[in-house]
């Protein structure tokens, strides 16, 4: 999955899930739910450079309650994306 934003091209998002130890009248067990992003490649817009983000090492990103702040390691763009959004 590709998703444009302002300043970055993201692609192949990796994704971590919960799932709920809910026990519901149906006895079945919830579906897990997207909570967080654990990888992503990431294009700067700006200077065409491209990295993978995690949220450890060179190029990372910052968790933020249900945002990630992506900076570009090259040229030092800053945006804050909402996960809602991806």
């Amino acid at each position: 999955m590709t998703k444009r934003i302002d300043h970055f091209l993201l692609e192949d998002i990796h994704w971590s899930h919960s799932q709920s130890d809910e026990i519901r009248s149906d006895r079945m067990p919830t579906p897990p739910k997207k909570t967080c992003i654990k990888k992503v490649v990431v294009t700067c817009l700006s200077c065409k450079h491209t990295w993978s983000s995690g949220p450890h090492g060179k190029g990372r990103f910052i968790k933020n309650f249900g945002s990630i702040t992506l900076t570009c390691p090259s040229c030092s763009v800053e945006e804050t994306i909402r996960v809602g959004d991806l």
